[in-house]
């Protein structure tokens, strides 16, 4: 079953019949709700904290790539139509 496989790559928390998704889901959020705020935003970056690191260690990378995208030559073109698109009157 693919929720399962979902389930051991951490893309998800819990797995349940597809029935008790919305109760399943209102249980989850009221036993969140019950934490006081600070606990909410610290539960918020530990669940976080794996996509973070992710993105932390190839920003270098994905900056990279992203300005190689917009300034090589097909880039810049698109960039002066816009530019040029905006300045007409």
């Amino acid at each position: 079953m693919q929720s399962f496989l979902f389930l051991d790559l951490g893309l998800i928390d819990e797995v349940c019949e597809a029935e008790d998704i919305l109760d399943t889901t209102k249980n989850r959020l009221r036993e969140w709700l019950k934490l006081p705020s600070v606990q909410q935003g610290l539960t918020k970056q530990k669940l976080r904290k794996s996509i973070a690191d992710r993105m932390e260690a190839d920003f270098e990378i994905d900056t990279n790539h992203i300005v190689e995208i917009w300034f090589n030559e097909q880039g810049r073109k698109v960039l002066a139509a816009l530019v040029k698109s905006l300045t007409r009157n």
